[in-house]
């Protein structure tokens, strides 16, 4: 009886989920893996599309959060389920969350929530607890298949034994710690014959005579380049130097022993364009000498002059009626952050972050230069900032503000004056556009203020208050002698506003104009009658500027145009 076989043929393997490696971009010391939905094409290569995050582990770290441990065994969680990101077919384009209010990047913690780790594009953290950063990069974290087979590459790691046996078809090497095969050695360990007729590079040999030429210093030698005329060589039968004095040419000028005794006595008659001057008759007898000056001399008449340069410049500076002490634009580079920048004059350092209000000052914290041209989305897109241009005052186009990654974030910038403003009657103006936020104290939005400060002190605010501009002596004034309504309305993208506020020492008065006329604004003495003021001044050594705007609601707050003017 014949029997009939059947053979069933399986694959060797089958991925209907994707294992992903995750690293962070700039250090590659924090690493781990996603698992996701999906099957790898043929090639090895991974569609583009949306995936969904199913595992996920830690596997490195440069924090102390333990690697063990994976989310599908509980070791993780989700605040708001579910994660992944969207593949373009060889990177990631958004990683995403699919609950709660905010669903850019995405966000996993350790149980208890005591570590977090957050990615999103030109973003990675490492958290612990809510406002402490172990790590902070503004680059995407780089994502890859791991179940690929497009990877060449065999990798071992340890130590690996044949057991006696041969490894079989090894390409020529080509780097210096390349495994080398027995053909390519014996080809070229036996090449050589041992010959000395196989030598390259062999040396220059001369004859007997030539040598016995060279003992006895009579051989002739050609110096290319030195012949009897510029740039020829000497002739092999050219004779050498004689050795003799009298052979040489440009000889020294001598003198005779006479003229050197002359010259030993001081009796030595010297041609000058003075002819009757002799070392016997002194300094008595130049004529039109010069007046000579010690150093220290001419260092204090200089001091001296500059002194009556800097009278000069403060007395012409008096006839002005006023005068701008303090000026910055924001004329940086657009895209770049305002810390550190040292731009404009009247300052005595570069701006600063405000380290008495943050612990953990990062770049998601600091202000950034924008324009017109900065393109962002959500609340910081185009069609939601001012072109912050003011009627009759010169802008280069350049201003404070942020970008989409700064949204629900607190960033502070303060910059010191170069002397302390207590005296006399003052300026402060800029040009500003508020975040307009129904709820002013709302968290996530409530930090929008111009402020003039005593060192780390609040000593006047501007602020946005109830959809109007508001003037108060703190950020946390509540009483009305405190904080006084200008009445003039929030103008949020349509237009940015100009203030000016005046402090009168001499009379303990504080004013504020809103979107004044500068054309017709008298800083000697205003026409106008402020929108509003304070019984009350005080003074400042320092401008703090503090922005927050809330995620995808209302404006975000811009500044530019900072000055500080002096009546005189």
């Amino acid at each position: 009886m014949k029997k009939l076989i059947l053979f069933t043929l399986l694959p060797l393997f089958s991925f209907s989920q994707i294992t992903w490696s995750w690293t962070d971009a700039e250090t590659g010391l924090d690493k781990g893996t996603f698992v996701t939905n999906g099957t790898l094409n043929e090639d090895g290569t991974v569609s583009s599309g949306t995936y969904t995050i199913s595992d996920f582990t830690l596997d490195q770290t440069s924090t102390p959060i333990s690697t063990s441990g994976s989310f599908a065994n509980g070791d993780w969680v989700l605040s708001q389920p579910d994660i992944g990101f969207i593949w373009s077919g060889s990177y990631v384009t958004e990683f995403w969350r699919s609950s709660g209010g905010y669903t850019n990047g995405l966000n996993i913690y350790t149980q208890g929530y005591t570590h977090g780790i957050s990615m999103s594009i030109d973003y990675f953290a490492i958290s612990q607890g809510e406002d402490n950063f172990l790590v902070s990069q503004s680059t995407t974290p780089l994502v890859a298949p791991l179940n690929s087979e497009t990877d060449s590459d065999i990798k071992l790691n340890g130590t690996v034994s044949a057991e006696s046996n041969q490894i079989k078809n090894v390409a020529e090497p080509t780097e210096a710690k390349d495994a080398a095969t027995k053909g390519y050695v014996d080809n070229n360990v036996n090449s050589f014959s041992g010959s000395y007729n196989d030598l390259t590079d062999t040396p220059t040999t001369i004859t007997n005579q030539q040598a016995t030429d060279i003992s006895t210093n009579s051989s002739k030698v050609t110096f290319p380049g030195f012949g009897t005329s510029a740039g020829t060589a000497l002739a092999g039968d050219t004779s050498l130097f004689s050795g003799s004095y009298s052979d040489l040419t440009n000889t020294p000028l001598t003198i005779t022993t006479q003229q050197a005794s002359d010259i030993e006595t001081n009796n030595a008659k010297i041609s000058n364009a003075q002819v009757d001057w002799n070392a016997n008759s002194g300094a008595s007898a130049i004529l039109n000498k010069p007046d000579v000056y010690f150093k220290e001399e001419i260092d204090l008449l200089i001091a001296q002059m500059q002194n009556q340069i800097n009278t000069m410049q403060q007395e012409l500076q008096n006839l002005k009626p006023y005068s701008t002490v303090a000026y910055d634009g924001f004329d940086y580079d657009q895209g770049t952050t305002l810390y550190n920048k040292s731009g404009g004059y009247g300052w005595s350092e570069a701006w600063d972050n405000d380290s008495s209000s943050q612990s953990w000052f990062s770049v998601r914290n600091m202000h950034y230069i924008i324009n017109s041209s900065s393109s962002y989305g959500g609340v910081y897109s185009s069609s939601r900032r001012s072109e912050m241009t003011y009627h009759n005052l010169e802008s280069v186009g350049n201003y404070l503000g942020n970008d989409d990654q700064q949204t629900d974030i607190a960033c502070f910038s303060f910059r010191n004056l170069s002397e302390s403003i207590n005296s006399g009657v003052y300026y402060v103006q800029f040009l500003v556009q508020f975040n307009n936020f129904s709820d002013s104290d709302a968290n996530g939005a409530k930090n929008n203020y111009f402020i003039l400060m005593e060192d780390t002190v609040d000593k006047l605010v501007v602020r946005r208050k109830n959809g109007n501009i508001y003037l108060a002596k703190t950020r946390l004034s509540s009483e009305p002698s405190d904080i006084v309504d200008t009445g003039v309305v929030l103008k949020g993208s349509s237009a940015a506003q100009f203030i000016i506020v005046q402090m009168d020492f001499n009379n303990n008065k504080t004013s504020i104009w809103v979107d004044p006329e500068l054309n017709s604004f008298d800083y000697v003495s205003p026409s106008t009658a402020p929108d509003a003021f304070l019984s009350y001044s005080s003074s400042f050594n320092r401008i703090s500027l503090i922005s927050q705007t809330k995620w995808d609601y209302g404006v975000p707050t811009l500044f530019d145009e900072i000055s500080v003017i002096k009546k005189n």
